[in-house]
């Protein structure tokens, strides 16, 4: 009886799974110019993502290394101290990178505001 249930759930699952897969519209292209358009608009969050990324890894170093130095002061000095501190300052540093980064691009870039103007500029002077 259980082998029974069992097989009709897998195949409820998976006829709920494909209807669920064909159920999301199509993303077909007809040229190349539509193409790369959804290409740059799916690649927007991609730097959000690693800037996710790189806050989670800081905040999870900064912690292995906030517990550390608790291990060394518990233990009385037994444990040692830089392995820890090199954790915390690695985990800070990668809270940070994200932060310079973005400052950086907007120094020697711009915003995207300012790059879409300058484009607007350009070709209403070469047209």
């Amino acid at each position: 009886m259980i082998k029974f249930i069992n097989k009709k759930t897998q195949l409820a699952s998976a006829a709920l799974m494909t209807g669920l897969m064909f159920s999301a519209p199509a993303h077909a292209v007809s040229d190349l110019r539509t193409q790369t358009e959804q290409i740059g608009k799916q690649s927007d969050q991609l730097p959000q993502l690693i800037n996710g990324v790189f806050f989670i890894a800081g905040i999870g170093l900064v912690g292995l290394g906030l517990f550390g130095v608790k291990k060394h002061v518990d233990s009385g000095g037994q444990e040692k101290l830089p392995p820890a501190l090199a954790k915390a300052g690695i985990g800070g540093a990668l809270m940070a990178l994200p932060i310079f980064a973005d400052n950086a691009v907007e120094t020697l870039v711009g915003t995207s505001n300012d790059t879409q103007s300058v484009v607007k500029q350009t070709t209403t002077i070469f047209p």
